[in-house]
């Protein structure tokens, strides 16, 4: 048995989900996100839940449970929250700015790094973290 799969999902305020066939589409205002299910996993909405249960008995079946339980909490967390990543850097001559749109680093080269922040993600330096 799958400890993550048997877990049901609570779906939050502002979050739509829908079954299209073999495929669960989640909507928050104008973000959209679709998991293709591939037929792998039966799938159950009641009372704000989102429930997976195996297709059958078999070693795959259980598997995919388990997988397909998990991408669909990403991505209602995804949608709801936001992924974020803290880079600490320590160490003496070891700086983080932000200048305009580009991080500037000072690594211990003899010259400094400039990355350019991909359109969608957002940086922020604080006390070099």
């Amino acid at each position: 048995m799958s400890r993550i799969g048997k877990k049901p999902i609570s779906i939050p305020n502002g979050v739509e989900v829908k079954i299209d066939g073999s495929s669960l589409k989640f909507k928050k205002s104008n973000n959209e996100k679709e998991l293709d299910l591939k037929g792998h996993v039966d799938v159950k909405i009641e009372d704000g839940k989102i429930e997976f249960s195996p297709k059958g008995e078999d070693r795959q079946s259980r598997a995919y449970w388990g997988t397909y339980r998990a991408l669909a909490n990403n991505i209602v967390l995804g949608l709801t929250e936001g992924f974020s990543k803290q880079l600490e850097i320590n160490g003496v001559g070891y700086r983080a700015a932000m200048k305009g749109k580009v991080l500037e680093l000072n690594l211990g080269f003899s010259h400094p790094i400039n990355f350019e922040s991909p359109k969608g993600i957002e940086i922020s330096v604080d006390k070099n973290v």
